[in-house]
């Protein structure tokens, strides 16, 4: 487990779970100035999590969504 955000819209819930539910605010926050200067501890668990990040690609399949 990872360490937990302190402010914001996910303050109090874990980096992990930010990234998994909001992977683009992670991205965001790690390219803000202002998260590195004053929450560097935050920062690198952020980094690491964002730059450790590969989804599973598969080219034979595909998954095709419908509505009815």
């Amino acid at each position: 487990m990872t360490e937990v955000l302190t402010f914001g819209k996910y303050k109090n819930i874990s980096i992990d779970r930010v990234f998994e539910k909001d992977k683009n605010y992670l991205r965001w926050l790690c390219n803000q100035s202002w998260f590195k200067v004053n929450h560097n501890r935050l920062y690198n668990s952020s980094i690491k999590v964002v730059n450790e990040y590969s989804p599973i690609i598969n080219n034979k399949k595909f998954i095709v969504y419908t509505d009815g």
